[in-house]
């Protein structure tokens, strides 16, 4: 009676480790964008053209999201916690890389750097050119689901 029990036991003590272990890497697995894209065209001839998109986006950690925007254009994220030095949990702050294409492979370049950082639940705003004549700003808030 004693020999059937060990297997069981194990079988149990090995299901609850690959439970909480699973449970671990899903609970911090992904984060809610709220986004904001402005895109304003025509500045230099002093005429402003402005069309705004919002969204929410669910982004997984460590991975690419891809979010296509008005005029083939398409935002590419990628999310990642900043070490954390204070214990348990995901870090406060996220490092975001932000790159903005248009489908014939033209490349929007921003104002600051493409990689910046930004706390949960704050909204950071960055702004990228193409020419004299378009400008997009983007908004972003990263919220925990």
């Amino acid at each position: 009676m004693n020999i059937r029990l060990k297997p069981i036991k194990l079988f149990v003590q090995l299901s609850l480790f690959f439970y909480f272990l699973s449970f671990s890497f899903l609970s911090f697995g992904s984060l809610t964008l709220n986004l904001g894209v402005v895109h304003k065209r025509g500045l230099d001839k002093s005429l402003t053209l402005v069309s705004e998109v919002y969204s929410r986006e669910e982004v997984r950690v460590g991975q690419n999201k891809n979010i296509s925007l008005n005029h083939g254009m398409e935002l590419t994220i990628k999310l990642k916690f900043l070490e954390s030095g204070e214990g348990y949990g995901p870090s406060k702050k996220i490092v975001v890389t932000a790159n903005l294409n248009l489908k014939s492979g033209e490349i929007f370049q921003p104002k600051s750097s493409e990689t910046f950082s930004v706390n949960l639940g704050e909204v950071k705003k960055v702004t990228y050119e193409k020419g004299k004549d378009q400008q997009i700003e983007i908004s972003i808030q990263p919220i925990i689901i």
